[in-house]
């Protein structure tokens, strides 16, 4: 990560991770275009490998950046498929979406 990535996500009031520049510099690459198209963060990976952590610093700085951000964690639920995702995801914007084109 360069300096000046470094200071973009401290300049959102952002602490930058020790040793997690490459993740950190696509999570700023991913933010850059999101403000203007929009899009989903998606990170997957085994149990405690700082997955949610990197999430924390993405949604921060978007959020200092201005951006709504929605998230959900995931469950597994077996055979079974549900919308409880979906609709956690959703449930703070519902009263907005007669605003969608």
């Amino acid at each position: 990560m360069t300096s000046a990535e470094k200071t973009a996500l401290s300049g959102h009031g952002v602490a930058a991770p020790v040793g997690r520049d490459r993740e950190l510099r696509l999570i700023g690459l991913f933010l850059e275009q999101a403000a203007t198209e929009g899009g989903a963060l998606l990170l997957t990976g085994d149990p405690g490998v700082g997955k949610t952590m990197l999430l924390d610093v993405a949604a921060a700085a978007a959020d200092k950046a201005g951006t709504r951000v929605l998230r959900v964690a995931g469950a597994e639920f077996g055979d079974e498929a549900n919308f409880s995702g979906l609709s956690g995801l959703l449930a703070p914007v519902l009263d907005h979406r007669r605003q969608l084109s």
